[in-house]
């Protein structure tokens, strides 16, 4: 399964797209996906919205110590990524009124949840497997 933001990441002309953790965000953001999926499947008889954000790179702190070659890229990010104020903005108005009961919003466009990164079954076995790994970390 490819998310919309794995293919944003990888097709993104952007300095800052052979980043290593570009690959890492994106999984993590197409996981995050289908936990909102699960979430909104489970507790649909309550009125809880869920919204998903991915506001694209951001320019923010990016503390700690780096080799040269993974400097020069975060130095990348800080010059290319986009001031914390206008991702903020970018999302407030879904956040406000969240227009359906599961929005995806990628750098301030909504994105349709009706496609596979955010296909139900998938979502479920993403759970089951977090359950587990939870469990297994209570023995």
């Amino acid at each position: 399964m490819i998310s919309g933001y794995e293919n944003l990441a990888r097709a993104s002309s952007r300095p800052y797209a052979d980043n290593p953790g570009t690959g890492a965000l994106g999984h993590g953001g197409a996981l995050c996906d289908l936990l909102g999926v699960h979430f909104t499947r489970a507790y649909a008889d309550t009125p809880v919205r869920y919204v998903l954000n991915h506001p694209g790179v951001v320019s923010t702190g990016f503390a700690g110590e780096y080799d040269p070659a993974t400097d020069s890229r975060i130095e990348s990010l800080r010059t290319h990524g986009k001031p914390t104020a206008t991702a903020v903005a970018q999302i407030l108005p879904f956040l406000d009124a969240p227009p359906v009961r599961l929005t995806a919003v990628l750098e301030g466009r909504r994105v349709s949840t009706d496609t596979p990164p955010f296909d139900p079954a998938d979502a479920e076995h993403l759970h089951r497997i977090t359950v587990r790994l939870l469990a297994a970390l209570e023995d």
